[in-house]
């Protein structure tokens, strides 16, 4: 006998027995579905007491043979909780199959449960009343046509959401795919699951513990309906990639209570940061690591309506070996002890942080550390570090936002012992103790919020409770040097604390300021105009000690004096400094409150300046009128002003009052156009030219005019008086008195009234310069009109006179602080 035709034979028998059966089977469930569907609605009925919409019901033995499947497409099944409107479950389908033998001896058993695209919430209302009790109770003796034997449940791209608003806890996650099978034994069901989930959130009380993270799961659980117990035997819970054994029990008859046990697997870095939220985990990720690493976590207590679980992790290093593949970097030697502890997850702020004995080899430099935080809410903080950093090493293996390149090393030697919130109050900062020093070599940094590199940064910073000292701190910003010694106040509070001052009192000497660069830095839009601005958290004193200093034209040298910041405010008591030939001390006040002008009030005594020099540095006050070309000579003066300016550095030309008390001495005008006009009526032929010797005068400025009281300037040629205004918008109205030597060049009529005898009986000529800088005319000066201006000058200027008195500009002095006030913070 020929086996293998038999067997071909029996093969091909089998496949037309079971074509034919599934034929049949198909022909009967087609003949029949009505009547499935009426009996399993109907004993449905019985069992569930919500209602129930539904588009379309078929049945079919093809989709899962050979059970047969009752489908239901667009379900909706409404909540038990009448208060609320939300569904307890909204799908796409819903396919349920039954063990078809059963089924012809009119009894449902369910085998099977598939559910696609579907939205299931599970809600607890703030009184406690669930939204699932959907299912009826039945009595003893009621006959039982539905049974369940679960052995395939199938949830594709399900979103669970378990919302209790009772105790505060949401779980919100997505399933893209789980099977289970599901074994009942009564009233427990033994329940083994798998799948991938996208857990979106979990949270307690507002703590979200876990957030959009890929898990898969392999499940063992039993479920006690009677206890109402859900036990979890040992399973496997993959995070990110990252595997953990975990297993508890979680019970809810009479109260909530939970045991969950998660300990790591074959642990490595990422294992501990897959578990962290999803910005810290992306900066770890990037990081491999070999050898000893630990992690385990429980969360064991009650979920009462106040207080819950105590949460427990412990994780560390040991020998271990972290690695930045980017700039091929590597942590060696890497040991670490970690304890996390929160007595109640639903108040994480009063937990408790422990990192101990943190070891490390980076490229050399070894380092050790310590740090505890107790309290998160009102944080105690102990830490310590000792070691030396190489910068580039530093920076191969960790980047910083923003840091671009750096250099040179750290020695440090550190500790700190407080609680962070006694920083804030004066009368409770004694409690903190920090102590140690930072000492800086050959520092080199290129950062994102520096327009240029801080470079050859060297010195020491010693740390002493809340303050901390500079000794020989020196280095470069662009072109500017610097070497600070003193002290910076509250530093601690200024770098942990919000809205927390900083003090520094300190020795500033430098060889070369570059004022351009650093101005231009301040500006926050990133463009090379200025920008001034005082932070209201920033106290400082200075005695300063400058060798030479560069403002736009302005190039001082031997610059010293003092500086005080606070409140928005610099004032200085005294600064000197020589300039343009000369020497100028000031004192003043600037007050740059946010958001508004910046006001500047000053006292300047020049001596000795040379006027072509002043005009050249201060850009001809921005006209052409008059320029430095035209100007020689020695000035002396002593200048009061009061001024403001937007934080861009334009000043606000209407806010401009000034008292200028001036001097003049070997002076020359040359080639001043106005002077040249004379000729006309001058007989003069040098004035293109002239040189005087002294002249002074009282000029004063308010609402964008210049008055210029009249004054006798004795020339090389002549002697005039000149008085007048001079108006922002270049408006000028000059009065210039002469003598008139010859007549020649003059009309007698036409002159008629700018003639007149003065008491010696010299005939002077009244003229005056009208119009704009661009465009003037000279002009007799009529007796009727000369006396007017005349007096109306000299009322003008009175009036100018009492108002600067009254302002008491003159009275004004910077802003002196005494030392204790100085540094002397607010409580709160």
């Amino acid at each position: 006998m020929n086996t293998g035709k038999i067997l071909k034979k029996a093969f091909f028998y089998s496949i037309a027995i079971l074509s034919l059966i599934l034929l049949v089977s198909s022909l009967v469930v087609y003949y029949y579905r009505n009547t499935i569907i009426q009996r399993f609605v109907a004993e449905a009925n019985k069992y569930i007491n919500t209602p129930i919409a539904v588009n379309e019901i078929n049945v079919s033995i093809i989709d899962n043979f050979p059970e047969v499947s009752i489908i239901f497409n667009k379900i909706e099944i409404d909540g038990s909780n009448k208060k609320e409107k939300s569904k307890l479950l909204i799908a796409d389908k819903l396919t349920i199959g039954f063990n078809p033998i059963k089924l012809w001896n009119n009894t449902y058993s369910i085998e099977g449960v598939s559910l696609e695209n579907a939205i299931c919430l599970i809600s607890v209302d703030k009184q406690g009343v669930i939204n699932y009790d959907i299912v009826k109770k039945q009595s003893s003796g009621e006959s039982k046509n539905v049974d369940f034997d679960l052995k395939k449940v199938k949830l594709l791209n399900v979103h669970f959401i378990y919302d209790n608003q009772a105790i505060d806890n949401l779980v919100d996650l997505t399933t893209s795919n789980t099977s289970a099978s599901l074994i009942y034994n009564n009233a427990l069901f033994d329940i083994d699951a798998s799948g991938s989930y996208q857990v979106h959130n979990i949270s307690s009380r507002g703590n979200a513990f876990i957030t959009e993270k890929e898990m898969q799961v392999n499940a063992k659980i039993v479920y006690d309906d009677i206890n109402k117990k859900v036990g979890i035997s040992p399973s496997s819970l993959q995070v990110s990639g990252s595997e953990f054994l975990t297993y508890g029990e979680y019970a809810f008859k009479d109260q909530q209570s939970i045991e969950i046990h998660l300990e790591g697997k074959d642990t490595n870095l990422n294992t501990i940061s897959s578990l962290m939220p999803e910005p810290i985990q992306k900066k770890l990720s990037v990081y491999e690591s070999a050898g000893n690493t630990y992690f385990n976590l429980s969360l064991v207590g009650d979920l009462g309506e106040k207080i819950g679980p105590q949460l427990e992790v412990q994780f560390g290093l040991n020998g271990a070996s972290i690695f930045y593949p980017d700039t091929d970097t590597r942590l060696k030697n890497a040991n670490a002890e970690g304890y996390l502890k929160l007595a109640d997850i639903y108040n994480t702020k009063q937990g408790m942080l422990e990192l101990k004995n943190i070891e490390g080899n980076l490229d050399g430099s070894e380092f050790n550390s310590n740090l505890t935080i107790i309290n998160f809410s009102n944080p105690k903080l102990i830490f310590d570090f000792s070691g030396a950093m190489d910068m580039k090493s530093l920076l191969n293996f960790y980047q910083p936002k923003g840091l671009n390149s750096a250099s040179g090393s750290l020695d440090i030697d550190v500790s700190f012992n407080g609680n962070v919130n006694d920083l804030k109050s004066r009368n409770l900062q004694g409690r903190t103790k920090t102590s140690g020093q930072i000492v800086c070599k050959e520092i080199n940094l290129s950062m994102e919020s520096l327009k240029y590199p801080l470079q050859n940064l060297n010195g020491q910073f010693l740390f002493n409770n809340i303050d901390i000292a500079l000794n020989d701190v020196s280095g470069y910003y662009g072109k500017s040097d610097f070497r600070l010694n003193g002290l910076f106040k509250n530093l601690l509070a200024f770098i942990l604390l919000e809205n927390e001052p900083i003090g520094i009192e300190a020795d500033l000497h430098s060889k070369y300021l570059d004022l351009d660069e650093l101005l231009a830095q301040a500006n926050s839009k990133g463009s090379d105009n200025y920008y001034f601005e005082l932070s209201p958290r920033l106290k400082l004193k200075f005695n300063t000690n400058i060798d030479r200093l560069t403002f736009r034209r302005f190039h001082p040298s031997n610059v010293k004096g003092n500086v005080i910041i606070k409140n928005q405010g610099l004032h200085s008591n005294g600064i000197s400094f020589d300039a343009m030939g000369g020497n100028v001390s000031l004192t003043g006040n600037i007050e740059a409150p946010s958001n508004k002008s910046v006001d500047v009030k000053s006292q300047i005594s020049i001596s000795g300046l040379q006027i072509d020099s002043i005009f050249y540095v201060l850009e001809n006050f921005n006209q052409g009128f008059i320029i430095d070309k035209n100007l020689k000579g020695v000035v002396n003066a002593e200048i009061e002003t009061s001024m403001s300016f937007d934080h861009y550095l334009n000043l606000e030309p209407a806010s401009l009052e000034a008292s200028i008390l001036t001097s003049i001495s070997k002076g020359e005008l040359n080639n001043f156009e106005p002077m040249k006009k004379l000729s006309k009526y001058v007989d003069e032929d040098k004035l293109d030219h002239l040189t005087f010797s002294n002249i002074s005068n009282e000029i004063f400025i308010q609402d964008k005019t210049i008055y210029i009281p009249q004054m006798e300037v004795g020339t090389n040629i002549t002697s005039l008086k000149i008085s007048g205004t001079h108006q922002f918008n270049q408006e000028i109205n000059y009065h210039v008195v002469t003598p008139l030597r010859s007549s020649k060049r003059i009309d007698k009529d036409e002159a008629f009234g700018a003639i007149e005898e003065d008491v010696s009986g010299q005939s002077m000529l009244y003229l005056k310069i009208t119009g704009t800088t661009s465009d003037y005319q000279v002009s007799y000066d009529k007796q009727e009109v000369k006396k007017k201006i005349a007096a109306d000058i000299k009322k003008e200027l009175q009036e100018l006179k009492d108002a600067f008195k009254n302002k008491g500009i003159k009275k004004e002095k910077a802003v002196e602080l005494e030392e204790d006030e100085y540094f002397d913070w607010d409580d709160h």
